[in-house]
């Protein structure tokens, strides 16, 4: 300040020296003098209006902390595709925008010498085929038949001795032990194929000429339920079982009556089981030695000749299967499904191999390939919200989600990035791969947060933080805890303030 106070006073001399002093210096020398001295009362007023002391509130309100980065719109299907030959291009069957499925046909070259080729080669085909049906043995063709016969004629006769067996000498038995009752009369087949047992309940009713029915409470699901009327002149069906009931004069309502299936009590029952397991083993004993006598026969017709013709049948659909392959290098199919999005070949056109034509991305899966630094990408996790805004389009905010985030970095000019792909949740609006983006990742958001700026937090010996409070016009120190660091270098108190407490920083 002496050194000021010196030079004001240098100055005021030369002021009062007279102006003429001042009126003598060259421009260039009056310029510097001006700004010199507008600097000087520039200070003198900093110096003496304030005690170099600000004040900030500590506020509550919304805390918030996003993560900015750039990308470009990609889709799940990004394919470039090209001729593995060169040649004249014969056709182009898709446009631009339009939608292709895989499989079809895009574009394809002149190759009349390869569809030639494929003709021939799949006439070969054909004829190595003729000549090895040709050669073979009638006997084989009689085995065949003959083991497909015995299977069928097998199987039926195990299905009808299981039926015979599940059917024969069905009865009903009271569920309560023997009433001197006489028993309703079982006829029918049993058209199910498992073990079973009914129970009927019979109930009064005004049905029929007995004024009873009966109800199946037990069985198989589909017939569970069912009711008949209790008749003593007729048969009455049970459900959709294949059988029938007839009831005594003296039925009683009431009784319940069970009717196994297999009836294992019957004299029947032994001669029905043993029948059955044998028409089992007949089938398996027959079976196999019709499969033994087909392979006899083929065996003995297994000749140099006939092996002669396999191999030419297999050489025939190599040629045939190489032919196809060399025509296909001259054709370009849709890979996947998607949307053309570049088709750089017109007819006519002399193209080369393997060089970039056509582009297919997906219809709809598109999303964000962005990249975060490594100072933020530890925020960054799978799931978060985001916002992206196109520079195509920057008045259209896009809501969005981050999909992955990438454990490799990308190094590029020392500058480590990872890779993070963002996935949009809607896109009813038109948008196409390449479009350059701008996300937004909220990392979080809290409302009704005490938030103070970073600036004002000072921290004593130990680490622990504390700012500076006014107190009756005397400062006051006040221990806070912090919470989390949002944007605009704002910092969440947990502990310690409520909010609007003024802070004072020196």
């Amino acid at each position: 300040m002496q050194i000021i106070k010196d030079f004001l006073n240098k100055i005021k001399r030369s002021f009062g020296n007279g102006i003429s002093s001042f009126r003598s210096f060259s421009l260039r020398r009056k310029i510097f003098f001006l700004v010199v001295f507008v600097l000087i009362l520039l200070m003198i007023f900093k110096n003496g209006g304030t005690n170099g002391t600000d004040i900030v509130k500590a506020e509550i309100g919304v805390l918030e902390k996003t993560v900015e980065a750039t990308g470009v719109v990609t889709s799940n299907v990004d394919l470039e595709m090209s001729f593995r030959n060169s040649g004249e291009v014969r056709g182009v069957y898709k446009k631009v925008g339009e939608e292709v499925f895989r499989g079809q046909i895009i574009a394809e070259l002149v190759s009349a010498k390869e569809r030639a080729d494929v003709t021939e080669a799949l006439g070969n085909l054909r004829v190595a085929e003729a000549e090895l049906s040709v050669g073979l043995n009638e006997e084989i063709e009689i085995a065949e038949i003959n083991l497909e016969n015995t299977i069928q004629e097998n199987e039926l006769a195990v299905e009808n001795a299981y039926k015979t067996l599940l059917s024969d000498d069905l009865e009903a038995i009271p569920e309560d032990g023997p009433t001197g009752e006489i028993a309703p009369v079982i006829s029918g087949n049993y058209n199910g194929n498992v073990e079973t047992s009914y129970l009927i309940k019979l109930y009064s009713s005004s049905a029929g000429e007995t004024g009873a029915s009966f109800e199946v409470t037990e069985g198989p699901e589909s017939d569970v339920g069912e009711r008949g009327t209790v008749s003593i002149n007729s048969k009455t069906q049970i459900g959709e079982s294949g059988l029938f009931i007839q009831f005594d004069e003296d039925f009683r309502v009431g009784t319940e009556w069970r009717i196994d299936i297999p009836n294992k009590s019957s004299s029947s029952y032994t001669a029905n089981k043993n029948a059955y397991n044998l028409a089992v083993q007949n089938k398996e004993n027959n079976i196999k030695d019709a499969e033994a006598n087909l392979a006899l026969v083929k065996a003995q017709n297994s000749s140099t000749s006939s092996s002669l013709a396999e191999a030419k049948v297999l050489q025939a659909r190599g040629r045939y299967e190489s032919a196809v392959a060399v025509l296909e290098d001259s054709i370009i199919r849709a890979p996947a499904d998607g949307i053309l999005t570049r088709i750089d070949v017109k007819v006519g056109e002399s193209v080369e191999a393997l060089e970039s034509v056509v582009s297919i991305n997906d219809k709809e899966g598109f999303y964000i390939e962005s990249k975060v630094n490594e100072n933020n990408v530890l925020d960054v996790k799978q799931g978060l919200s985001a916002k992206v805004y196109f520079d195509a389009n920057p008045d259209s905010v896009y809501e969005a989600e981050v999909l992955s985030v990438d454990i490799a970095p990308q190094i590029s000019n020392d500058i480590v990035n990872y890779k993070v792909l963002i996935t949009l949740k809607d896109t009813e609006q038109e948008i196409i791969p390449g479009l350059s983006a701008r996300v937004e990742i909220l990392v979080f958001r809290e409302d009704m947060v005490v938030k103070i700026p970073k600036r004002v937090v000072r921290y004593d010996e130990e680490g622990e933080a504390h700012v500076t409070l006014e107190d009756n016009k005397k400062e006051a120190k006040r221990k806070i805890v912090l919470g989390r660091t949002g944007d605009g270098a704002f910092v969440e108190v947990t502990s310690g303030l409520v909010g609007g407490e003024e802070i004072l920083i020196k």
